[in-house]
Formats: C-alpha cells, structure tokens, sequence
C-alpha cells in the first residue's frame, strides 16, 4: 500500500499514532471529574491490530519554551503566537510527549524508536525500559529495534551506559535517513542540535564510543511472518522535515497502523501550502 500526504489523512484511510508529539498546551476549559485513587498510570496502552499486539509506551514527556523558534523558524514570532492564539493554545509552552512503540508479532517483538535514553532521565524522560517491563515484556526480548529518523529522542536508548540497551536485535533504519544523517554537512544541519557535534554518522553508526550495525533496508519481514513492515519511508511531510519525518506502516492482513515519527500540533493543523510549522 502506498501512502501520500492525501491518502494518509483521509478518513478512515488509516490509523495513526505519534512516536513523538511536541504538543502545544491544551488550557482545560472545563473542570475534569478526579480520576479514582485506585487507577495508576501505567505508562503504556495496548490494543489488537488483526494479529498483531501493539503497545505504546510513554517514554516519558517534558515542558518546552515554544513553539517559536523551535517551529515556525522561517515566520516571525508574532505571527506564530497569533497563529496559536486564535486556536486557544499557550503561546510560549508547549509539552514534548514521547512514544516509543512495541509490536508483537507472534514471531517478533519489533520496537519503533528507543525514547531518550539515560540522558533524558533528569527531565524525566528515558523511561523505555522500565516501562517495556511493566508492560510484561523485557527489553532483552526485542528482535527488531526500527528506527524512524536519527534524532536524539529518538536513538538515545539505544545505549545504557557502555552496553546495547537491546542485547539480541537487528536494527533497520531507511537508506534515505541514514545518507542524511551521515553526510560530512552534518555538522552544518541545524535542524540536529543534539547532533550538532557529533561526526559525521555518529549520532547512530558509534554511541558512547561503541559501534551500532544498523541495516539500511527500507522493509523488514518479522522472521516468518506473513505480514511486512514499511520502516520509516512511506512519505515525509513536505515543510517539516524534508527526510526526516517520518511514516512507519504496520499492516497486519487488510489494516494497516501509521507510525508517525515527529509530528506537532501546527504541522497538522497548518494547510501544506502554509509552512508556519516549519522547523529549524
């Protein structure tokens, strides 16, 4: 099945989540009901699609300045707090949500992005593999991790200090995130600040001075599995990221899952001609 920004956002054409979700804050406009004492945050949310299990984990969220200048760079600030006036959302906040996503698929235990890792933990974020053992799985358990795009957020847990956060997995990336990421200009990109000292490819290929092997395939098939998965090329989001936004489609059977990579609440609201979510 082929995906294009039409397709993708028509009713009913397919069902998206969001690996990672800069949201704007949402003032309640109500007061809500308390929640009952005896219900706990998980920190995940599992559903079928056809055979397949799928869990979304929060690895975490954290509270930004924004969304100017981390999006809308090219516009001038005012108009991107008019722009977030009149849709009733907070000018100058804005919460980073994180969401790693497992998927069993009978055969494979795939997880999409890794979250933030250890260096997230003092703002509160890293929490992947605690939470994948809440969810009754254990990281050592992962066969295939996938990875959408090479932001920090998203590669950090790859590592726990010295040694692989995943012991036994292969791990796929596109071929077009993986040029860009290792291209010489890396370090000129400043859409990477996270990466912006890093050489060239290092952001995956050496972390904490230990080598990564990513395969740069565009489709993985779960070991004897019936049902392919589209990692991390579908289509990008003109205006955002040009090869880094991603959409990953899990399509068990008839169904098909949109993974998307990076996404905010002015890209999607935004018209596609209108590039006011247009990040760094």
């Amino acid at each position: 099945m082929l995906f294009n920004r039409r397709s993708m956002f028509t009713a009913g054409a397919v069902t998206a989540l969001a690996l990672s979700t800069p949201q704007i804050m949402t003032r309640a406009a109500f007061a809500a009901a308390p929640p009952k004492s005896d219900i706990a945050n998980t920190g995940f949310y599992r559903f079928m699609l056809g055979e397949f299990e799928i869990t979304v984990i929060l690895d975490g969220s954290r509270i930004f300045d924004g969304p100017h200048p981390t999006f809308g760079a090219d516009r001038d600030a005012d108009e991107v707090v008019s722009l977030m006036k009149a849709n009733f959302l907070p000018s100058d906040r804005m919460i980073g949500q994180f969401n790693p996503v497992l998927v069993n698929t009978g055969t494979d235990l795939i997880l999409f992005d890794t979250g933030n890792g250890p260096e997230g933990r003092e703002f509160g974020t890293g929490q992947l593999a605690n939470r994948i053992a809440s969810s009754g799985y254990a990281p050592s358990g992962v066969t295939i991790v996938a990875i959408s795009h090479l932001h920090a957020d998203h590669i950090n847990g790859l590592m726990e200090g010295d040694r692989p956060g995943f012991s036994r997995v292969r791990y796929v990336v596109g071929q077009a995130e993986w040029d860009f990421c290792a291209r010489e200009l890396l370090n000129a990109v400043p859409s990477f600040p996270d990466e912006a000292d890093d050489e060239p490819g290092e952001c995956v290929m050496t972390r904490h001075g230990r080598s990564i092997h990513m395969d740069h395939s565009t489709h993985s098939r779960p070991t004897g599995g019936p049902a392919p998965v589209t990692i991390a090329t579908a289509f990008s989001l003109a205006n955002v990221l040009p090869v880094t936004t991603k959409i990953s489609a899990i399509t068990p059977g008839n169904t098909t899952l949109g993974l998307l990579g990076l996404t905010n609440v002015a890209a999607i609201g935004a018209p596609p001609e209108d590039p006011i979510h247009k990040t760094p």
